[in-house]
């Protein structure tokens, strides 16, 4: 999903799905934009690869709040030791300009300056094209996962079992 942020359309604005794919890399200095599970794991992700200093940023006042809570416990007890993560709640980007990110907390507009890198994390939407493909052919079709509506894979994959077992 593409937030309707001023300046979004940046040339070094990325999605963390191309991140997480290996197919485009962060330079030295990023934001996350989105702090769900997605733009944390991408966030620890990026600390983990290579020598980085990371702005998470999220609007709700808890990071990864959508992930299963054995998750959140490891990853909260990791990201601490990360000194060069920079894990801000409650924050809204209100603008990209070229090279920084104007972000709003507390009511106050501050400038992260000399990013070089904005990793998109803002959550998804459900892909149901394929489904939507197979309609009237003569055969059940089963939509799980992504396709129903977007969870973590641990959900997914049961539902994926759960539509085997109907089969």
């Amino acid at each position: 999903m593409i937030p309707g942020i001023e300046g979004i359309e940046q040339e070094y604005v990325i999605d963390s799905d191309d991140i997480l794919a290996g197919s485009k890399t962060a330079g030295k200095k990023v934001v996350v934009i989105g702090g769900g599970s997605v733009g944390a794991e991408t966030a620890h992700y990026l600390m983990e690869s290579a020598q980085r200093k990371v702005f998470l940023l999220e609007m709700l006042p808890d990071i990864a709040t959508d992930m299963p809570q054995d998750a959140q416990i490891v990853f909260a007890k990791e990201v601490k030791q990360m000194a060069d993560l920079k894990i801000q709640t409650n924050t809204k980007v209100v603008r990209i300009k070229e090279n920084s990110v104007i972000i709003e907390k507390n009511n106050e507009e501050q400038e992260l300056k000399d990013i070089d890198t904005v990793v998109l994390a803002c959550g998804a939407v459900p892909n149901n094209e394929l489904v939507q493909a197979l309609k009237g052919i003569d055969a059940a079709v089963y939509t799980v996962g992504d396709a129903l509506k977007v969870k973590d894979a641990t959900k997914a994959i049961y539902e994926g079992a759960m539509a085997a077992i109907e089969v």
